[in-house]
């Protein structure tokens, strides 16, 4: 669901949608959601954050209007958080790896 300028809403087909991974060359100024946490981060920190590795940011649009951005990092489960009928069986590790959803924001 997409914000249009008020409570109003509307869906948008998901083959309209176009993501691309952050970089230099998109303009992010325009985009503002109701987490200013979340706007700082993408107006601020995540080109910094992607070029240190820590993150990926994507970028969402939809006809031609950034709407959404979602950062993706690397993380890890412990197994013993794992309940046993999800586990691995004979897994050697300790942890398995994991990719996190760190950052989720809409215009």
């Amino acid at each position: 669901m997409v914000g249009l300028g008020s409570n109003l809403t509307h869906s948008i087909p998901p083959d309209d949608i176009v993501i691309y991974p952050l970089s230099e060359r998109h303009n992010i100024s325009s985009f503002f959601s109701s987490d200013l946490d979340l706007n700082d981060f993408l107006l601020n920190d995540a080109l910094e954050s992607q070029e240190q590795k820590v993150s990926t940011t994507y970028v969402t649009y939809y006809e031609n209007k950034l709407v959404g951005f979602f950062t993706l990092t690397t993380d890890i489960i412990e197994v013993k958080d794992v309940g046993a009928c999800d586990r691995w069986t004979n897994y050697e590790h300790k942890r398995y790896p994991a990719v996190k959803l760190a950052r989720l924001a809409v215009d």
